[in-house]
């Protein structure tokens, strides 16, 4: 069986005002529209712009991105998934660990994939069973160092094969720069989008489907006044279902 198929960024960013909504209430309902410049639109008695954005820990300079370490890891695990699942294999769930100090590039993607997805074709488990192996000194020859761990879950129930790369890492405290970050991001934008709409808001999304994306929070953050050319700005944390509105000053 082969892997789920991944959404499209259209799909995710629905799936994530869709969510926003409920988590907000009491905000003007109408017909969603998909658009680009502002992500959607929302037609009802006024039409109302809607941009979303991620927001991710601030790297120190000369530093990688967190969130650019995650899409390559996922990159890695997917097109190990991918080789894995073409071969006709049972399905199984794979959990990729890969070493702390390791930042993988673009053209490491291919090969490390291989080695990973040859690496669980040699170790599928038994029905019902786990495979499990760490690097050592010892499966060098065959064991990517770049990985520290590899798990291998083979269950009756399974219907697709599933590779994850799970990972931990400090989580910073939410501040006022990282928002003012969010807002500058899109901020040269807006004067387009009011083309297509009455009112443009920004929708800010944390702890979502990233560890790069989570952050501590202290509400009190939320009481303090940013400046912007948007007419409403959201935090919206996803995990908490909380949505914090920004007062502003334009």
């Amino acid at each position: 069986m082969s892997l789920r198929p991944k959404p499209t960024q259209k799909q995710i960013e629905r799936g994530q005002l869709d969510r926003f909504l409920s988590a907000a209430g009491g905000l003007p309902s109408g017909l969603i529209v998909e658009a680009e410049e502002p992500d959607f639109l929302i037609q009802g008695e006024r039409t109302i712009g809607v941009e979303l954005t991620d927001l991710y820990w601030s790297a120190r300079p000369g530093v990688t991105p967190f969130q650019a370490v995650e899409g390559l890891r996922s990159r890695i695990a997917e097109l190990a998934g991918r080789k894995y699942s073409s071969r006709g294999l049972p399905p199984i769930h794979v959990s990729i660990h890969f070493n702390p100090n390791y930042n993988p590039t673009k053209r490491d993607v291919p090969g490390l994939a291989k080695a990973i997805s040859d690496l669980v074709e040699a170790n599928i488990p038994a029905e019902g069973d786990v495979y499990r192996e760490e690097y050592d000194w010892d499966n060098r020859a065959y064991f990517p160092e770049e990985v520290h761990l590899v798990s291998a879950w083979r269950f009756s129930s399974l219907e697709r094969s599933f590779f994850s790369t799970p990972s931990a890492a400090f989580i910073p405290d939410m501040s006022r720069e990282d928002i003012e970050r969010a807002l500058l991001s899109k901020a040269n934008k807006v004067e387009r989008y009011r083309q297509k709409c009455d009112q443009i808001w920004l929708v800010i999304n944390c702890d979502g489907r990233n560890l790069s994306n989570v952050f501590d929070v202290d509400e009190e953050l939320f009481r303090t006044t940013f400046e912007t050319p948007f007419d409403r700005v959201f935090v919206f944390r996803h995990m908490a279902k909380k949505v914090h509105e920004l007062y502003l000053r334009r």
